[in-house]
């Protein structure tokens, strides 16, 4: 490719590890329907290899970025749209917005959230998955050996090599790198998310805006949607942009709908 070693900024170098992202689906798609259980959790725990190791880029990432931009890449500032999610008791759903100092910058962040927030809840999917599959430890006693063999005999140390064999008999949870905040980062991240809509619909903005969060705005819906606990206000503020987005962006968000109904079908098939 006549571009391949040109010179690449923090927004290239993003979409170069988002390309490269969707490999921690398709070892779990591939067995759906399988029933042998050896083979689920050989595909989840390579889906959770290749997830972790999508996190640490995207981490390396952020923090180059960082130290790539003087100042903040984001501050806060009072909200100034109000939407049917506020109310006289409760106040306003975010009072607080943020603004950024270029909308390159503010979409390349924006790009950044929406995918670490699909990643993470993954990855927190497939630790649930995992939960499940070897919950009972009794049966897992009785299961046969499948670890990889060294010519002496059934040799577990050779499959944990680079993470914990997909062997059920010799399975060992604790030996999943721990979750830690990740298992909030969703719900933190969707309203970070959501804070930052007002600036791309600034009429400074005109079309551009709208169309750069379109994409995220639709991510949030469709996450808390599928997220456990009471999400109707975040909910009716994402349906409250979502339709000033089709104003401000004309024919832009025209086809939302559809496309959710389709986001909603493939996350029913994550469903447990």
């Amino acid at each position: 490719m006549p571009w391949a070693f040109s010179t690449r900024d923090s927004h290239d170098q993003l979409i170069d590890i988002l390309l490269k992202s969707p490999i921690v689906f398709v070892d779990l798609d591939a067995v759906q329907h399988e029933t042998c259980r050896h083979k689920v959790l050989a595909a989840l725990l390579r889906s959770i290899r290749e997830s972790w190791r999508v996190d640490a880029e995207l981490d390396a990432w952020f923090a180059a970025l960082e130290g790539s931009v003087s100042g903040s890449l984001y501050w806060p500032v009072f909200a100034r749209i109000k939407t049917p999610a506020d109310d006289g008791e409760q106040g306003q759903l975010f009072p607080v917005a943020f603004r950024f100092p270029s909308l390159i910058i503010a979409h390349t962040l924006v790009l950044y959230w929406t995918a670490a927030v699909i990643l993470r809840q993954y990855l927190c999917y497939l630790y649930q998955r995992v939960e499940e599959l070897v919950g009972d430890t009794e049966a897992l006693g009785a299961a046969p050996c499948t670890c990889v063999l060294d010519g002496q005999g059934a040799n577990p140390e050779v499959a944990t090599a680079d993470g914990p064999t997909a062997c059920l008999r010799h399975f060992k949870k604790h030996e999943l790198p721990p979750l830690r905040h990740r298992k909030d980062w969703t719900k933190t991240v969707a309203r970070d998310l959501c804070q930052s809509v007002e600036y791309f619909l600034e009429d400074s903005m005109r079309c551009l805006g709208p169309a750069a969060i379109l994409p995220s705005l639709m991510a949030v819906g469709w996450l808390l949607e599928h997220e456990p606990g009471d999400w109707a206000r975040e909910l009716t503020w994402v349906n409250y942009m979502m339709g000033l987005v089709q104003r401000k962006g004309n024919e832009i968000a025209g086809c939302t709908e559809s496309q959710l109904d389709e986001y909603r079908g493939i996350a029913a098939g994550w469903q447990l």
